[in-house]
């Protein structure tokens, strides 16, 4: 890096959001970054310097330890590139989700914002933590008393065309969360995720927000979802068709999937709040690999070191061990069952409602098998 301004800086607009005693919230670009305060302290020299290295350096020197001209501009160099601060004009619009491909915008941030005023009284506090207590407790609840799902091929159409209804919804709790505790949020957009299609929620600008706010904001998409199910049992209560029932059960089982914490779902950016951990896997998956090279000579730091490796490690035990029950339970069926449907597809399509309708509890395992399968790899491979 050479001693002149840093040009790619210049028109950047960043700013500072207290987070607790060792660190602050940097938000640019519309992206957010945990910094402590040295880093705070090295780009307010640099803005304050108009990105000078020469200038910037000097100073650098007269608050903090001494450090070679070369020493200084790899420190520079390193930081800029961790906190996306050295893209150019072109590259700052592109935001990027690792794990969502193909994203394409359907609501803009103005309008998802404006809409989602409406859930926003839900999100009171107190008012939350009873409703989601009981919501969900009931929600568990009637699912221990479903033991087969019986549904009718009519009401595979309206499980389908619930599930889209539901799960766009549920992306809207999100953004009323955010935009109550932060009065920003972002746009809702649908992308692919692993094979299936998926809605996802910009709420980047929840991380400056308190804990508990970012806790309540990850947990709002099924919070929303629950009033959605206990508008079904009210339904069910009405007409006393117990193929509503099954759909509230089903849907209580997409519930719990997103809320397990090993897989880029719901759960997962709850234990990254609990932990205060903005990039949970790949630390994680650090942690554990460091761990696995020298088991003997490994060293943490702290508790949240030794939170991040359990995590890691416990993550990689409990996928194994769900692939290997469902491998036991159902055997053959995870092959043969995905190989029927694509054969009934293609060779007899008016038969395809019929086929899942008699076997939608393997469809569901099936999915949820392989899409824990392909999460695994992955991860093993980068370990």
């Amino acid at each position: 890096m050479k001693s002149e301004m840093l040009n790619t800086m210049t028109d950047i607009n960043f700013s500072f959001t207290k987070k607790n005693d060792q660190n602050w919230i940097l938000e640019h670009s519309e992206k957010f970054f945990i910094v402590s305060d040295e880093i705070k302290s090295l780009l307010e020299l640099l803005k304050k310097n108009q990105f000078n290295l020469d200038e910037s350096y000097k100073d650098f020197i007269l608050e903090f330890d001494y450090v070679s001209t070369e020493d200084f501009n790899h420190i520079v160099k390193d930081n800029l590139e961790t906190l996306e601060l050295n893209q150019t004009n072109n590259d700052k619009s592109i935001k990027k989700k690792s794990f969502i491909l193909f994203e394409t915008k359907l609501i803009s941030k103005e309008n998802a914002a404006k809409i989602s005023k409406i859930f926003q009284p839900l999100f009171q506090p107190t008012f939350f933590w009873i409703a989601f207590t009981l919501l969900f407790s009931f929600s568990i609840y009637n699912l221990t008393q479903i033991h087969h799902f019986h549904l009718e091929k009519e009401y595979m159409l309206f499980l389908f065309i619930f599930y889209i209804f539901s799960a766009f919804i549920h992306e809207f709790g999100h953004i009323a969360a955010c935009n109550r505790f932060t009065k920003r949020s972002g746009e809702i957009g649908i992308g692919i995720y692993f094979i299936f299609p998926v809605f996802y929620s910009n709420i980047t600008p929840i991380w400056s927000a308190k804990k508990q706010e970012r806790i309540i904001t990850n947990l709002a998409g099924v919070y929303v979802q629950l009033f959605i199910i206990l508008g079904l049992f009210i339904t069910y209560l009405f007409t006393a068709n117990h193929q509503i029932q099954d759909v509230i059960a089903i849907s209580t089982i997409i519930i719990l999937y997103q809320l397990i914490p090993f897989i880029r779902s719901d759960g997962y950016w709850i234990i990254s709040d609990l932990t205060d951990t903005p990039n949970l896997l790949p630390s994680s998956s650090k942690k554990v690999k460091e761990f696995l090279k020298n088991p003997f000579k490994f060293k943490v730091q702290n508790r949240k070191d030794w939170l991040i490796l359990l995590y890691g490690l416990f993550n990689q035990i409990i996928m194994i061990y769900v692939i290997i029950s469902i491998i036991r339970a159902y055997r053959y069926q995870l092959i043969a069952g995905p190989i029927e449907l694509i054969k009934t597809i293609f060779n007899q399509p008016t038969e395809t409602l019929t086929y899942l309708t008699s076997n939608i509890e393997l469809m569901i395992i099936s999915i949820v098998f392989y899409m824990i399968l392909f999460n695994l790899i992955k991860r093993l491979l980068k370990i």
